[in-house]
């Protein structure tokens, strides 16, 4: 699997974790000892979650701007978190192909989330990149 690929999993993880958990000081540190990985994807991956809790405000709002008869309190979490990381690199991170990080974001809903997901979560991107002039891969 891709360092990328599998940062924005464990960065997933961890966003997933902090939403719901109280944060331990040892809650980082038991969490790469459970997913020891290269230095290359941890760094990504901090960047990913680092980049998301700082720019989160921002982030929800940008996202709101896409929803149809949708709220953000009403998307799952999971998929809240996936859109929050994929609006993280698409309009503020910028260093990865939209292209990409919309495959990305298909595929980690297909992995993390619900049967319905992905044709959300592509649905949103789609928004986003037709008001932007980009085309969407298909989910």
């Amino acid at each position: 699997m891709a360092s990328r690929s599998r940062s924005r999993q464990l960065a997933l993880q961890l966003l997933f974790q902090k939403e719901f958990a109280v944060q331990s000081p040892k809650a980082m540190e038991h969490f790469w000892d459970e997913n020891a990985t290269d230095e290359v994807t941890r760094e990504f991956c901090d960047r990913l979650v680092l980049g998301v809790e700082t720019h989160r405000e921002t982030l929800d709002i940008e996202i709101s701007a896409y929803l149809k008869n949708w709220s953000l309190e009403r998307i799952a979490t999971m998929d809240r978190l996936i859109l929050r990381m994929a609006f993280y690199e698409l309009t503020i991170d910028k260093k990865v192909p939209w292209k990409v990080v919309i495959d990305e974001a298909i595929t980690l809903s297909k992995l993390f989330s619900s049967d319905k997901s992905p044709t959300f979560i592509n649905g949103v991107l789609h928004a986003w990149s037709t008001l932007n002039g980009l085309t969407v891969p298909d989910a």
